[in-house]
């Protein structure tokens, strides 16, 4: 029903002067099978950086939306992840812009969300946003209703500067998230569900631009949830564009996909690193983790994934936990040492899932019991 309501009155503004929707799938109903996984995992058309958060649950209605990990509240500084597109028109400078769009804070007070708009696709030849500057934020009074009452709708005017093709939403800023602390619980991280985001010229006799079809087959050919394939690599059919010379298309085959997946190293810890049967580290072997460490800082990478494992011991949801935790307890480990952002290292535990070796006997169990520091170049 909400999304019906914001459809008729898109309509509406539709036919009161607002020129062509610039932003696609701008519900997330669209949904692309992920070239990363081969399932559908991601909604087409958008991209995400630097990892996905987790897959948000649909409304009550059956209608998609995504979540934004804004950060984690206990911290003062925090970041988590971003979404963007390409636009399907460069913007004009001096043109006047609308973006509308709902929010859902998931009860926690608004803090602020900041956009980014530019030339080149974000992150390209980049490997933080440490440097880059939001366009806008949106402040808790740009927000209409209460936060304990689900969805609320934000919009706001800018004036293009004339170079913008790419458009991005996150937390840019970085700036502490005051509000969402007042309630937070412990184990709690802010995540904003955002949805319906749409981008019109408010001048209603501005003319779309020759690519726009062009640009939409684009963005919605590139099959990645993260830019493993950045959008502007796609070649543009220029069939879709409007004046272009129309070439025969009958015997033409899209040529396939092929990921090329990242280049990786990969460091193992032995599980005599870690007390027994715990994630505590056992502070006899700290110092063969700090030639980890030293190893790391040598290399020019892009970002760290650190993986636990465990053997066949135990219950299926005690060896989640165990691997996880104990590579929780390196991915801190790393950030003290290396002293980088925290949201280029990820962890995660796979449990028993992923054995080296045979569990059938001792030795084979030990080598099951690792955490793999995998770094990506």
């Amino acid at each position: 029903m909400a999304k019906m309501l914001l459809f008729l009155l898109a309509c509406f503004l539709f036919s009161s002067g607002f020129s062509q929707n610039l932003v696609a799938n701008t519900g997330f109903e669209e949904r692309n099978i992920c070239v990363e996984y081969g399932v559908k995992c991601a909604p087409e058309a958008w991209f995400f950086l630097p990892r996905y958060s987790r897959m948000a649950p649909v409304e009550p209605d059956s209608n998609h939306y995504e979540l934004l990990l804004m950060g984690d509240p206990k911290k003062p500084f925090s970041v988590g992840n971003f979404i963007y597109t390409k636009l399907l028109c460069p913007l004009v400078a001096g043109e006047q812009y609308r973006v509308t769009l709902r929010i859902n804070t998931n009860g926690f007070e608004f803090d602020y969300l900041d956009f980014w708009t530019g030339a080149t696709e974000p992150w390209r030849g980049r490997y933080s946003f440490a440097n880059v500057k939001a366009a806008f934020t949106i402040l808790p009074d740009s927000l209409q209703g209460s936060h304990l009452r689900g969805w609320r709708n934000a919009s706001f005017t800018f004036i293009a500067k004339g170079d913008e093709r790419f458009f991005l939403i996150g937390n840019i800023s970085q700036k502490p998230l005051e509000n969402g602390r007042k309630k937070a619980k412990r184990k709690d991280v802010i995540e904003y569900g955002v949805d319906e985001i749409s981008l019109f010229a408010v001048n209603p006799n501005l003319r779309i631009c020759n690519e726009y079809e062009a640009i939409k087959d684009q963005v919605y050919r590139n099959d990645f949830r993260h830019p493993g394939r950045w959008v502007d690599d796609v070649e543009l059919d220029s069939t879709l564009i409007t004046g272009y010379k129309k070439r025969d298309t009958s015997t033409l085959i899209e040529p396939p996909v092929v990921y090329d997946p990242p280049k990786t190293d990969t460091l193992i810890i032995p599980d005599v690193l870690f007390k027994f049967d715990k994630s505590d580290l056992n502070p006899a072997f700290t110092n063969r983790l700090d030639s980890f460490v030293t190893a790391i800082q040598s290399r020019t990478y892009s970002r760290l994934l650190v993986a636990g494992h465990t053997d066949n011991y135990g219950t299926d949801e005690y060896n989640i936990k165990l691997s996880r935790d104990r590579a929780n307890t390196i991915r801190r480990y790393l950030l003290q040492k290396l002293k980088i952002n925290e949201y280029l290292i990820d962890a995660i535990g796979y449990g028993e899932s992923q054995p080296r070796n045979t569990n059938t006997t001792a030795a084979g169990r030990q080598l099951n019991r690792r955490v793999e520091i995998i770094i990506y170049y």
